[in-house]
């Protein structure tokens, strides 16, 4: 019993030594971050906070880069810039109405200012943002125009 135990221990432990290893760099996940958006037709960029940086129609987008390699978020900043008091409570409104209607993209006010949208989910593996990227897209897209409708009402 106690060598089946052993046994037992030693395997986790083995286990996870090995995700330890399997961790990827902030560099490594850039590099993977860019290749992608290369080979599926974007240019893209390493800004000065390390996150990638990348136009879409337009608009700059962000995926940020962190040491939680299983998180993935895509940022869509600066949707609205906030400048009277009755835009935030617009803005609230229709924050609430475009997260409320949109899988998994929320939309949100920084510093009562700024709108800004962001797609977040966890993944079983970094390179598996790749599987998600088309519809992270699709899902901002169909934030901001719920967005929009509300607050052009």
């Amino acid at each position: 019993m106690l060598l089946v135990a052993g046994a037992f221990i030693s395997f986790f432990l083995i286990l996870s030594l090995t995700e330890a290893q399997a961790q990827l760099t902030k560099e490594e996940l850039q590099r993977m971050y860019l290749n992608h958006l290369s080979s599926e037709g974007f240019s893209g960029e390493i800004d000065e906070d390390g996150d990638i940086k990348f136009k879409y129609e337009g608009r700059t987008f962000y995926i940020n880069v962190t040491d939680d390699e299983i998180f993935f978020r895509m940022m869509l900043p600066n949707i609205l810039v906030i400048e009277k008091s009755e835009q935030l409570a617009l803005a609230l409104i229709a924050c609430n109405y475009a997260s409320e209607r949109t899988k998994v993209c929320k939309a949100y006010i920084i510093k009562n200012e700024r709108v800004w949208l962001s797609f977040e989910s966890y993944i079983p593996k970094p390179q598996d943002f790749k599987q998600i990227f088309t519809r992270a897209l699709s899902a901002m897209q169909t934030c901001l125009n719920y967005f929009k409708e509300k607050y052009n009402q």
